[in-house]
């Protein structure tokens, strides 16, 4: 790269966004229904487990962002990653009202970004903690879907990028 213009990729994934839930952990019970222990204790055995919700949506993150990625080998150095999430219109929700709503509800901004972060491990990226930068917001739109521009950085763009942001910080002392 290092002549000044960074790669880039926009991804759109069509679907109702759903925030990342908590994984659940549950006791495990024998056919007779009784509680599994460890053996020589009364401690009770657990599974942990992701809800099917997530994991669905996940999926299909996966699925399209395998077919929209182009054959680019898997990331490894650090990103900017943009993401706009396209929620379903509220029911019953006026033309006019609709020029002035912005989405306030759950799923929380924060939990509709991590499960796309994660869904694009190991297929856009080596791992999300690459993503060091980047705006999120969530809106009203049809179709629902998720915009994501992903701006990878050489070293060499990342070093000149926090130089001309330290430069713009310092320059008002």
């Amino acid at each position: 790269m290092g002549d000044g213009i960074m790669e880039a990729i926009r991804l759109v994934i069509y679907g109702q966004a759903k925030g990342k839930a908590r994984a659940r952990t549950v006791p495990i019970r024998g056919k007779d229904r009784r509680y599994k222990t460890y053996p020589g204790t009364d401690r009770i055995m657990h599974r942990t487990y992701t809800p099917a919700s997530t994991v669905e949506w996940e999926d299909s993150i996966r699925a399209q962002a395998i077919a929209q990625r182009g054959g680019r080998p898997l990331w490894d150095g650090p990103v900017i990653a943009d993401v706009w999430f396209y929620l379903p219109w509220p029911k019953g929700l006026s033309q006019k009202k609709r020029r002035s709503t912005v989405p306030t509800t759950k799923p929380d901004r924060d939990n509709l970004l991590k499960c796309v972060k994660d869904a694009l491990n190991k297929i856009i990226w080596r791992d999300d903690a690459l993503v060091f930068s980047g705006a999120t917001e969530k809106r009203y739109g049809d179709p629902p879907r998720v915009e994501i521009d992903l701006r990878f950085l050489t070293e060499a763009e990342l070093e000149e990028l926090l130089a001309r942001e330290d430069h713009l910080r310092n320059s008002g002392d």
